[in-house]
């Protein structure tokens, strides 16, 4: 404002970090000074006023008018400038032509002040300096003009002022005393009216003209993505408006600093929201403050208001009186509960029924009608992401407001993330996890339920399976030890990766249907009719309007691609409707100026009633759209168990939990011997179809559901009808290794399955063994395969095949190019028809077959000879089969000698099972071991292996790092032998799966030890077998001890006295959680042993899924109530 100055004596200011204002002063004469602050001191006459030196100047602020005083002397007044509600040119101000229409000058010898105005920070206005010239900014309420260094130069902030605006730049001259300069453009504003018909003014009969002219100054035009329609951004308030502006873009007088809106909006007229500056928005560093407390008047009557956590926890009684606001309410709240960080909540008025409203902070409690019944909950409205939370308080409320949404049901959250959330929610309750505490039986229902939802319990299974992988989940939480405020932290960090995170959900109905409505930051999300967990997203940038109605709610859609209008029938209209304008205007406020929301028609919403848009982060640009589920497995499982109401099969529920809990993808399901009734089969092929079919709108989105490998095998379906079950195959979609052996399908069967084979193009592997398919059936089948161009692998094994089939097999080998094996095993062919059969592979172009398997089949030396002729000329051969048939010494010898023995065949499988190869061969065969290192599995079962062959099949399995598999079932090894051989084992890298069951030296006190050497030793083993071992009860103690830190995953010890082992063995099972697979076939097994050992299974430690106790003398009606201790295990009687 502008300053009176009679004479004025320099001030000499050595360095000044920071300037302020003071209020309009009368000084007669002061002296100067070399210190930091401006003193009074004797009077000396001055005739002119010099510049005043300041070195630097780094902020600019304002304070309060402060008056001084010293004895009069006559006064010379300023020229100056003051520009209110009118624009003036440089030459007519600089001419001190203009008046100031509303600010009087004071007079001399008096402290009159001119009229105070309200000012927002600066922004971004630089006042250039000449030398010896001082600049001064005029800013605040009734704030005196500051002076600044010649030749610097001040940035602020432009300045937005309610009434008479004022922007002046005075330059004092040494001699001439203060001489008006213009100021700078940004800051002479245009004048402003409140009304809205003054922001948008109503043309008639110019509006064809006006269009046609250029925009004013500070406009640009821009087109609606959502409608096409052009709209109009004000650059200097930063904000839209669809008429056509007719003046200079001006600066509107915002109500707040950070939330900048208009007045009133009546008659349904469009809102212009001003914008905060990005930099603004940006500068949050929130610090531990104290509060103001309002006291409650004494002239009031006290009434008395209690208000809590969405918990009931923490719950305050305040002593209030009529003139309190709901802000003051929240203050004296927070101040009890020590929370400092408030500005993240509201208060909430909820009913019984568990809505609510909430509650504005500039209202008394009269205006909002809160009385002493009134249940009142601070809590978060505005889900945005908070900048800073630092507040220990503030942490504590969230997770607890988090913790209740989760726990409640309010957010769906699929299994895993649930049991995640669980985990460090028991890590802030218990502290870190306790082994010998938290034991299964450590939960009840009703406590269980504290932790995770009635929906997530109802789907685990049963209370059991659901507590054995929740005492997982919290021991895999404690792993780093986590205080307190550390578990809460990591529950809200991860609370994000909801799908429905940061919604408000409000139950609605449209069209007869009853849906979800979730209102965001950035639009509103809306299931999809009849579906629950299915979203469709609507942005701000495409909702046209919003607005309560008589029903409920309506909402308009500008976007022409979706449906236009909504109509939701809800007692909670105008919550839902005052919840997408606050968010409206918070993302407004945060939006940069190249990319703007739709200008929608708003109520009135007071700035204070707003928390400032800087304590939250920027959105992220892409818009959110939901998936429920994190991944298309979790989306199969939930849709799998709400179709069958909870009546799943036990071994799928058990496959999908495997594949969660270890987070792999589901790419095998394993379905052998099951009964897949229609009624049991339907349910599966419509839950696994819709997760097969589901378009993913997250790219977080887990793809972990992808079968490649569907076994069948010996399943039961209703009757002879397999169509129910090739529905669900199809439905798979992307199997490639399908296993349908062992399900009698004959004639007909295949005729089903035939057109499945036409259409699916990703099958590449057809095991169909054992289906009594005879020539034509196989024939069908081969038809519909040889439409497939990637199909690779077939099996007809066991399927009473004669000649008649020969032709059709060798026509499709040799045509179909993909085509790499096949197995004919078992089938009634003799020499000449496999000769025909080889003859055929060896016509194949380019030598492309890899896998053949003639067990069980009458060749013999005129096969084994074409055989050898075409592995010889294949280098690419990979896998020959010939259990159960007679192999001469010769072509074993010269398989060894001339394929084994070199480096340029790639033979990786051989089954010379039960095949009576003579002693002497098999030290030919083995001698074509030495530098193979390409062979990883051998099984030559029921062969007697001797003393030097078995030291030669020692040495070669001790350099053949390659291997996996080594099977040796009933091959008379003796002790020396089994050895070795176990010597090799134990310190091999890569062996997976070794059986040497039914040798009669595996009770041998040294080969039980060699057993345990080799179980702690060998890491990577995970499948051992010496059932039929004839090991006495110490002995299968001592091996089954040895388990206790291995990998094995499956072990089979049938046909071995292992009753008195069982105790040691439950103790395994509950410290190993590898194990998986436990075969106690024939073991002698008594119930006073198995029931004891059922019961005592931890489920929350071990793993184990399948348990064979066939063949003992077991009553599985006594066992009902031991296998309600592991209900997700498979037990066999």
């Amino acid at each position: 404002k502008p300053v009176q100055v009679a004479q004025a004596q320099p001030v000499q200011v050595a360095q000044v970090s920071q300037v302020q204002t003071v209020k309009p002063v009368q000084v007669a004469q002061v002296q100067t000074a070399q210190v930091s602050q401006v003193q009074t001191a004797k009077p000396v006459q001055v005739a002119q006023v010099q510049p005043v030196q300041v070195a630097q100047v780094s902020q600019v602020q304002t304070a309060k008018p402060v008056q001084v005083t010293s004895p009069p002397v006559p006064s010379v007044a300023p020229k100056t400038a003051v520009v209110a509600s009118q624009s003036f040119t440089a030459s007519q101000v600089a001419a001190a032509e203009i008046p100031p229409p509303l600010v009087t000058s004071p007079s001399a010898g008096t402290n009159a002040a001119s009229k105070p105005f309200n000012a927002t920070p600066f922004t971004d206005v630089n006042f250039n300096m000449k030398p010896n010239n001082v600049a001064v900014a005029s800013h605040h309420q009734g704030s005196a003009a500051r002076p600044v260094a010649p030749g610097s130069s001040v940035s602020a902030r432009s300045m937005s002022m309610s009434g008479p605006q004022v922007a002046t730049v005075t330059s004092f001259n040494p001699v001439g005393g203060p001489k008006v300069t213009s100021p700078p453009a940004s800051s002479v504003t245009s004048p402003v009216k409140s009304t809205d018909s003054a922001r948008h003014i109503n043309r008639s009969n110019s509006v064809a003209s006006s269009l046609d002219s250029p925009l004013p100054k500070g406009w640009k035009e821009y087109v609606s993505n959502t409608t096409g329609k052009k709209y109009y951004y004000n650059t200097v308030t930063k904000t839209p408006q669809w008429d056509r502006p007719t003046e200079p873009a001006t600066a509107t007088p915002p109500s707040s600093p950070t939330l900048k809106s208009s007045s009133s909006v009546s008659n349904g007229s469009r809102r212009t929201l001003t914008k905060t500056a990005q930099s603004e928005v940006n500068l949050y560093d929130p610090k531990r403050k104290g509060f103001t407390l309002k006291s409650p008047s004494s002239n009031m009557l006290q009434k008395t208001v209690q208000i809590e956590l969405v918990d009931g926890s923490a719950s305050k009684k305040l002593n209030i009186t009529d003139d309190f606001t709901v802000k003051d309410l929240i203050v004296s709240f927070a101040e009890k509960l020590d929370l400092w960080q408030i500005e993240y909540f509201q208060l909430c008025a909820e009913n019984a029924d568990g809505t609510g409203r909430w509650l504005g902070l500039s209202k008394t409690i009269v205006e909002e009608r809160i009385t002493p019944q009134t249940k009142l909950v601070l809590k978060v409205k505005h889900w945005k992401e908070p900048k800073k939370l630092i507040d220990p308080q503030a942490v504590s409320i969230f997770y607890i407001q988090l913790k209740r949404y989760v726990t409640g049901g309010y957010y769906p959250v699929f299994e895993k993330l649930a049991l995640q959330l669980a985990a460090y929610q028991l890590v802030e309750t218990y502290g870190k996890y306790d082994a010998s505490k938290h034991i299964p039986g450590f939960f009840d229902k009703s406590s269980i339920l504290s932790f995770i939802s009635a929906t997530v319990l109802e789907n685990g299974g049963s209370l059991e399976a659901i507590e054995k992988r929740l005492l997982q989940s919290f021991s895999e939480a404690s792993k780093n030890p986590l205080s307190k405020l550390e578990a809460q932290l990591k529950y809200i960090e991860l609370a994000g990766t909801i799908p429905l995170f940061g919604l408000s959900l409000f139950t609605v109905r449209e069209d007869g249907s009853e849906r979800k409505l979730g209102i965001a930051e950035n639009g509103f999300h809306l299931t999809k009719k009849n579906q629950k967990y299915l979203f469709d997203f609507y942005h701000f940038e495409e909702i046209a309007s919003w607005s309560q109605t008589a029903a409920g709610l309506e909402i308009k859609i500008s976007n022409p691609d979706k449906k236009p209008l909504f109509q939701f029938v809800t007692t909670e209209g105008g919550t839902i409707a005052e919840l997408l304008s606050e968010y409206y205007t918070l993302l407004s406020n945060q939006m940069p100026e190249n990319k703007q929301l739709n200008c929608v028609a708003l109520p009135e919403i007071k700035a204070e009633d707003l928390p400032e848009v800087k304590i939250y982060e920027i959105p992220k640009k892409e818009q959110k759209v939901l998936d429920v589920f994190g991944s298309r497995l979790e989306y199969f499982k939930m849709s799998y168990i709400d179709k069958t109401a909870n009546n799943t099969l036990i071994d799928v529920m058990n496959q999908i939990h495997n594949a969660l809990d270890s987070d792999t993808t589901l790419s095998s399901l394993q379905l052998m011997g099951l009964e897949l009734s229609d009624a049991s089969l339907e349910p599966l092929t419509l839950a696994l179809n819709e997760a097969m079919i589901y378009k993913a709108k997250e790219t977080k989105f887990k793809e972990d559901l992808k079968i490649v490998d569907l076994n069948l095998k010996n399943v039961k379906v209703s009757g002879a009808n397999f169509g129910k079950l090739v529905q669900f195959i199809e439905s798979t979609v992307t199997v490639e290794k399908l296993d349908i052996s062992g399900l009698s399908l004959g004639v007909k069967g295949a005729q089903d399955f035939q057109s499945f084979l036409e259409r699916n193009r990703s099958i590449t592997n057809l095991i169909a063994a054992n289906n009594s398919l005879e020539t034509r059936g196989t024939t069908i089948l081969m038809n519909a395969i040889s439409k497939l161009p990637n199909f690779q692998y077939l099996d007809i094994s066991r399927n009473g095949l004669d000649s008649q089939i020969v032709e059709p097999i060798c026509k499709f080998v040799v045509q179909h190019e993909s085509f790499k094996g096949i197995s004919v095993g078992y089938n009634k062919l003799k020499d000449e028809h496999t000769v025909a059969l080889t003859q055929a592979l060896n016509r194949k172009r380019d030598k492309a077959i890899k896998q053949v398997d003639f067990s069980g089949t009458g060749c013999s030396n005129a096969t084994l000879k074409e055989l050898t002729q075409f592995i010889q000329a294949n280098p690419q051969f990979e896998s020959l089969s010939l259990a159960d048939i007679e192999l001469g010494a010769k072509f074993v010898a010269h398989l060894g000698t001339a394929v084994l023995n070199t480096n340029i065949h790639y033979i990786r499988y051989i089954n010379f099972s039960n095949c009576k190869i003579p002693s002497k061969a098999l030290k030919e065969f083995f001698k074509g071991f030495n530098g193979n290192r390409k062979l990883e599995s051998l099984n030559l079962s029921g062969n007697t292996i001797k003393k030097k062959s078995g030291a030669m099949l020692a040495q070669f399995l001790s350099n053949a790092s390659q291997m996996k598999s080594l099977i040796l079932i009933e091959c008379e090894l003796v002790k020396s032998v089994l050895l070795a051989i176990l010597e090799a084992a134990k310190g091999h890298n890569g062996l997976e799966q070794l059986d040497l069951s039914s040798n009669p030296d595996l009770s041998s006190s040294d080969v039980v030890r060699e057993i345990e050497s080799v179980f702690i030793h060998n890491k990577k083993l995970n499948e051992f077998n010496i059932a039929r071992g004839d090991i006495s009860p110490n002995g299968m103690i001592s091996i089954i001890s040895s388990l206790s830190s291995t990998n094995i995953s499956r072990i089979n010890i049938a046909g071995n006295k292992a009753g008195k082992s069982l105790k040691k063995l439950g103790e395994i099972l509950n410290s190993n959680p590898k194990i998986s697979a436990l075969n106690l076939k024939k073991c002698d097994l008594k119930e006073k042993e198995v029931l004891p050992f059922l019961s005592g299974l931890n489920v929350a430690k071990c793993k184990i899924r399948y348990i064979n106790f066939q063949e003992n003398e077991l009553d599985p009606k006594s066992m009902i109530d031991a296998l309600k201790n592991i209900p997700n295990v498979k037990v066999v009687f």
